[in-house]
């Protein structure tokens, strides 16, 4: 009778602790992750609302998830080059912050689940970059240089992300995560991992300002900032690839900081 009592509570324990460690594994997932079935023919739809819950919550970051915030960004430095030939000028930017990506409209998405990607659509009503600059260039015969702050406002964002992904095979571990995201998932597992997050951006009108440009000769300043207001679609195509690919390569960090804290099955219901 001692055994079978034994047994009974054995049994009734281990039922109990494997329900317990589901429920607990699952609930650590943050309420602004919805989760989405792989099988679900609304699938797209199911995203893009994921997303948009998403975007506004990391705004601030999720400190106990080591997510850093999104808005404002801070963006390591850039390097830019306008023009080539006799017309060229070459830009450090420095202490690069970027505002507005929280106010980002998730418009659609495409999900492919076979080959691990999203096409993802947005729209944002402003972009804000600011920081430090420094220029050297030249126009002909004459040197350009200068140095000091700078904005760049986009308004009317429209914008496509292409996001890369797969099942990593980094092992989701309790020790892993508890030094990561001060134990806020139980149980191992492989993790989610972006590859690349690439973009491309369509303002219906960009403005720029940059201070003390051309060694502080104000009329010269004023001359190349109203230059680049009036031709500002153009600078902006020349200069767009090389900061879209930094933005992209900050979101991919982003995307991994905060799918490395979950297993891929709390990610995706299977």
């Amino acid at each position: 009778m001692r055994e079978r009592i034994e047994m009974l509570l054995y049994v009734c324990c281990s039922l109990w602790t494997s329900f317990h460690f589901e429920v607990e594994s699952r609930a650590v997932v943050p309420p602004f992750m919805m989760i989405c079935r792989k099988t679900d023919q609304h699938i797209n739809d199911c995203v893009r609302n994921s997303l948009q819950h998403i975007l506004p919550s990391l705004r601030n970051g999720v400190a106990d998830l080591d997510v850093p915030p999104i808005d404002p960004l801070s963006l390591a430095e850039l390097t830019l080059s306008l023009g080539e030939g006799e017309v060229n000028l070459k830009m450090t930017l420095t202490e690069v912050i970027v505002r507005g990506l929280s106010q980002a409209e998730v418009m659609s998405v495409k999900t492919n689940v076979e080959d691990g990607k999203f096409e993802i659509s947005t729209r944002t009503p402003e972009l804000e970059f600011t920081g430090q600059y420094f220029a050297e260039g030249g126009v002909h015969s004459l040197p350009l240089s200068g140095q000091g702050s700078f904005n760049v406002t986009l308004d009317d964002v429209t914008s496509v992300w292409m996001v890369y992904y797969h099942e990593t095979e980094t092992v989701v571990t309790p020790e892993r995560l508890s030094s990561a995201a001060n134990g806020s998932a139980v149980g191992p597992g492989r993790a989610m991992e972006v590859d690349a997050f690439t973009m491309d951006l369509m303002p219906s009108k960009a403005s720029y300002y940059f201070d003390h440009f051309l060694d502080g000769d104000n009329g010269l300043g004023k001359a190349v900032n109203s230059f680049l207001n009036e031709n500002a679609h153009e600078v902006f195509n020349d200069i767009k690839g090389q900061l879209l690919e930094q933005l992209g390569k900050a979101f991919a960090d982003i995307a991994n900081s905060l799918l490395f804290n979950f297993r891929e099955d709390q990610v995706w219901n299977n």
